[in-house]
């Protein structure tokens, strides 16, 4: 009825195209730094624009030139190179996309940080070396077959025939397009590639992105025509250079504590934090309509545990104390945590960690001041000997505003970046009710891992509970 009324008698305009051009073509190459502290891989990613659409006659010759230099079959050009004869990566593969609003070949791969030069190196040569000279017969017959192969197993499903009638129609291509096919790309020849390969690729001529520590930045700074290096954060902006800071970790740290306490750190605060038995944090947070909750406590003498439930079900879980530690998850089960994460878990001692860096044998510096979350803040570099950490004190208020987690795994580095925001007082009541302490904790925070953001509010924080850790051990 409510679309009746509103749009029954609507006819509509014209269909509205936008010329969005063929894509910026450099006169040499960029190269493009992305900053992430403590990765032990870079990430690299060559890529250039494609002048060319779906309708175009060369569209396949394209396709069947990226499957010979990198395309998923395991003998295409890059991973031969890279895996196979230099061992760099556990894989390195091209693409092209080509679409009627703009196409790209692009290249990518993970490789250990001190080859991240040498692996460029290659990917250059490779790219290159396919513009000078024929493919072999044997690479031709492996490709075509792949592609071959490829085409027929998606006639298996009848999605694929309604994306092909689209796309005859979407891109005017021949009513015979896809009958015809298997036949266009038997006919292929080597001179075909070797025309395609000189047409379209640009090895001099490249956008060059590294992801990774900033350790490999005098490595990957020759590749650039100009011998000038973007460096962007992880969204695209650019990074402004850190500035010295005019304080030292432990006076940074004092300021924090005494931002949150009210109290300059010494004995009388110690005293003070001494009635404190143990904290528990329940934050609830969201990401689209996955919600998750998850509860943190401490507790003396330094006990640590955690949970995370997504919808009401569990999905892991950890204890620690100075002696031992578990985690449990859904996938693995109950793991005992080794002697390095047991000993990592002592140094975050206390309610306020951050006061007790100095006689807990975290190792930490401040390495300057950075903008961050759009503030100036001190940035403080600390270890626990387990993983790494990225500390943000706003540069005004010293409290704390964001922090990035950086842990080794068995698979290389995992990263946590959390920001805080929200500052409330909470009153800390002994057993007769009489208020202890007044301390500031933020009531926001985000948690983003991966390709996961989620966003959340603290819902409880209540002191000196009775506390059940058997839960938390099994």
């Amino acid at each position: 009825k409510v679309i009746d009324e509103y749009f029954l008698a609507w006819e509509g305009g014209e269909h509205y195209e936008e010329n969005w051009g063929t894509g910026g073509f450099n006169t040499g190459n960029r190269v493009v730094f992305v900053k992430k502290p403590g990765e032990v891989q870079s990430v690299i990613r060559v890529s250039f624009p494609l002048n060319i659409k779906p309708s175009d006659d060369d569209y396949l010759k394209v396709r069947l030139l990226n499957s010979i230099l990198g395309g998923s079959n395991f003998g295409s050009r890059l991973t031969q190179n890279l895996r196979e004869d230099k061992a760099f990566t556990y894989g390195c593969y091209s693409s092209v996309r080509i679409t009627e609003n703009g196409s790209w070949f692009s290249t990518n791969g993970n490789f250990r940080n001190e080859v991240t030069d040498s692996a460029i190196t290659e990917i250059l040569y490779e790219i290159k070396r396919i513009t000078n000279e024929y493919v072999t017969d044997e690479e031709l017959v492996l490709s075509k077959s792949s592609m071959a192969g490829d085409f027929s197993r998606s006639l298996e499903r009848p999605f694929t025939v309604a994306r092909f009638a689209l796309n005859v129609i979407r891109n005017e291509l021949a009513e015979d397009y896809y009958q015809t096919y298997l036949q266009r790309l038997d006919g292929i020849t080597k001179d075909d590639i070797l025309e395609i390969a000189q047409k379209y690729l640009r090895p001099n001529k490249c956008n060059i992105v590294v992801v990774g520590n900033e350790e490999v930045i005098d490595r990957i700074m020759v590749f650039d025509s100009d011998g000038e290096l973007e460096k962007l954060d992880a969204f695209g902006q650019p990074i402004v250079e850190m500035q010295p800071s005019d304080l030292t970790a432990d006076e940074i740290l004092n300021n924090y504590i005494t931002a949150v306490t009210g109290m300059t750190p010494g004995k009388t605060l110690d005293k003070m934090l001494n009635k404190v038995e143990s904290m528990t944090t329940v934050t609830r947070m969201s990401m689209g309509m996955v919600s998750m909750e998850m509860t943190r406590i401490w507790a003396r003498p330094n006990i640590r545990c955690q949970k995370s439930e997504f919808d009401g079900n569990l999905m892991n879980k950890s204890y620690m104390d100075d002696n031992t530690g578990s985690t449990f998850t859904t996938l693995t089960g109950a793991i005992e945590m080794d002697a390095v994460e047991v000993e990592a878990g002592k140094k975050m001692r206390g309610m306020l960690p951050e006061g007790n860096y100095n006689s807990s044998g975290m190792i930490y510096e401040v390495l300057g001041i950075e903008r961050k979350e759009g503030t100036d803040c001190y940035v403080i570099k600390s270890s626990d000997g387990h993983s790494e950490m990225y500390e943000y004190y706003d540069k005004s208020t010293f409290l704390k505003i964001a922090q990035l987690n950086i842990e080794s795994t068995d698979d290389g580095t995992q990263d946590y970046y959390t920001t805080m925001s929200d500052y409330v007082g909470y009153e800390i009541k002994n057993a007769k009710d009489k208020i202890i302490a007044v301390v500031k904790f933020p009531n926001a925070v985000t948690l983003s891992t991966g390709q996961a953001h989620f966003t959340g509010e603290v819902v409880s924080r209540t002191f000196n509970d009775d506390i059940d850790f058997e839960s938390y051990k099994k």
